[in-house]
């Protein structure tokens, strides 16, 4: 399942709003938030929030925000039509419906170990600390020992 990040689409369900309801209002943000848990919680929310988002383009108010507006309609229609919008799906099956989770890894995994003052790796080297760093912070690390084992473990003829 592959998914557009979920932050990026609702950056345009921001600008949709803005266009609506008039740059940040509380209105414009009431809007967004609606769509937002539209989006998430049902199972046809992008269809129905850009069914909202294109019976709401006669009452943009002026040629600028209309602009943003279709820019918005486009941009999250294009990514349901390629399928990569199906939050609650995702959801169900606890897959995470944003990068922030493999962001956060890469920041502790990659940012903290392999850029840390005088360290120096080979690609191979990196690669390698890389692949226990993770093992062990996932707790995955018995699992990952087991597997070496086992790639690793011949039979020596006597």
């Amino acid at each position: 399942m592959m998914l557009v990040d979920a932050f990026h689409v609702f950056e345009y369900v921001q600008l949709a709003a803005n266009a609506v309801e008039g740059e940040l209002t509380p209105e414009a943000k009431v809007l967004a938030a609606t769509w937002r848990e539209v989006i998430r919680e049902q199972d046809d929310g992008i269809a129905t929030v850009l069914r909202s988002m294109r019976a709401r383009r006669r009452r943009a108010p002026t040629k600028t925000a209309k602009k943003e507006l279709e820019k918005a309609i486009d941009y999250i229609a294009n990514q349901q039509a390629l399928g990569r919008t199906a939050y609650t799906a995702a959801r169900a099956r606890n897959f995470p419906i944003g990068t922030g989770i493999t962001e956060a890894a890469a920041k502790t995994i990659v940012g903290v170990r392999m850029k840390r003052a005088g360290a120096r790796f080979t690609q191979h080297g990196g690669q390698t600390v890389m692949l226990f760093r993770a093992a062990a912070l996932s707790g995955r690390f018995d699992s990952l020992h087991r597997e070496l084992h086992a790639t690793y473990q011949t039979k020596i003829a006597a």
